[in-house]
């Protein structure tokens, strides 16, 4: 048999957010006593159901080419995952055929994700300030399936990226606790920082927005004692405004009860 696998060409060995009109042509000179379509999906396999998973339309005359046109439920590859087809037939003259043979160069391979990645910084957060020459962040991110670019952006320039290949090498790392992306932030500035992380996997899901605001690194002495000026005034006023209104309200009620008494 050959087999004509145009309708899915433009996914073979991608990751798409859906998939629908697979279809695929087997053509064979004889007649096929058997056929049938495997699903591999991620870890599973599934033996489809014609009529169910997919139907055929055939033709071809006793003497002709015969035909075999596979058409595949749309609903077979609703969820998240990595899926692969193996067509696998037989004719009456007792040849066997498959689509994954290397001679027919015909795999069918693709992903489905529609789930975003996931970025965290462990080390940074909002409205803090570092005391260091040098922070040295770190951060996880991850896919379901494959993360194909992550980058870390400060005060909105690019301050370190990395592509499908380095985060592969990453991944790799025999530890998850060492799959980690690392960055530095300079101390030599005294404004506020602003941090982005902005991530993509292989189907293009970006990841839920993560920026970090209004952080220092600095060793500036004067800019680290006004910061925390800024974020402890507050709180101290707050509790003498409110002591202050204690003891004023008690005074009064003293002298509420005075006034009555006499």
């Amino acid at each position: 048999s050959t087999y004509d696998i145009q309708s899915v060409q433009n996914i073979l060995g991608s990751y798409v957010h859906d998939v629908s009109g697979v279809v695929v042509k087997e053509i064979n000179p004889n007649e096929l006593k058997n056929y049938s379509v495997t699903l591999f999906k991620n870890n599973e396999t599934i033996t489809l159901n014609e009529g169910e998973d997919f139907t055929v339309e055939k033709s071809g005359e006793e003497l002709d080419w015969h035909e075999y046109i596979y058409s595949i439920n749309d609903a077979t590859f609703t969820d998240d995952g990595t899926y692969s087809l193996t067509f696998h037939s037989e004719d009456k003259a007792n040849n066997i055929s498959e689509n994954t043979l290397e001679t027919k160069n015909s795999d069918i391979s693709f992903g489905v994700d529609n789930t975003p990645p996931i970025a965290v910084v462990a080390n940074v957060e909002s409205g803090k300030t570092y005391n260091v020459e040098k922070l040295n962040a770190i951060m996880t991110a991850n896919d379901n399936l494959v993360l194909s670019s992550v980058e870390v952006k400060l005060d909105g320039k690019t301050l370190k990226d990395w592509n499908a290949e380095q985060i592969s090498e990453i991944n790799k790392m025999d530890n998850p606790d060492d799959r980690l992306f690392s960055f530095e932030i300079s101390g030599e500035y005294t404004d506020a920082h602003t941090l982005e992380v902005i991530c993509y996997d292989a189907a293009n899901n970006p990841n839920e927005q993560l920026v970090i605001r209004n952080f220092y690194v600095t060793t500036d002495n004067w800019t680290i004692f006004r910061n925390w000026v800024n974020n402890h005034i507050p709180a101290v006023t707050g509790s003498i405004v409110g002591f202050l209104a204690i003891v004023i309200g008690g005074i009064l009620m003293i002298a509420k009860k005075k006034k009555k008494n006499s």
